[in-house]
């Protein structure tokens, strides 16, 4: 039997009775908050499938599923070993360089340079567009 939440609080389910005969309630809305606060936005990694294959592939539910996960994985593994290297060097920011420095730590040598290209792009990118502010600004 299911219990209902408080308003605004989180759904809960009954676990069964203990040996009292009164059901515990185990919260499934946190558990699948966390799920979702782990993973990639699917939407975003739907478009970028798209994008990468020719037009008219559909793409399973299953599968679509899976790369969510394992981008999601990528980038949490990537961003653990960037902020490793910046409590080594006692500090809070993770920057840029820190997840060019993972990659390469991690053997991704294949993504720093791609990366480091892009980044040097969108860089200049945002400095022509503050410096375009500035100038409608003044």
């Amino acid at each position: 039997m299911a219990a209902s939440a408080p308003p605004g609080g989180p759904a809960a389910e009954s676990a069964g009775p203990d040996a009292e005969g009164i059901a515990p309630l185990v919260p499934i809305a946190i558990d699948a908050q966390r799920e979702q606060d782990r993973l990639l936005p699917e939407a975003n990694i739907v478009r970028i499938m798209k994008r990468a294959l020719p037009d008219g592939t559909k793409v399973s539910k299953e599968a679509k599923a899976a790369v969510v996960e394992a981008a999601s994985e990528f980038v949490a593994f990537v961003t653990q070993e960037a902020n490793d290297r910046c409590r080594m060097d006692g500090r809070k920011t993770l920057t840029a360089e820190d997840l060019l420095a993972a990659m390469r730590t991690l053997g991704l040598d294949q993504y720093h340079d791609v990366l480091l290209d892009y980044l040097i792009r969108h860089r200049e990118a945002h400095k022509s567009e503050r410096a375009d502010k500035r100038k409608r600004d003044d």
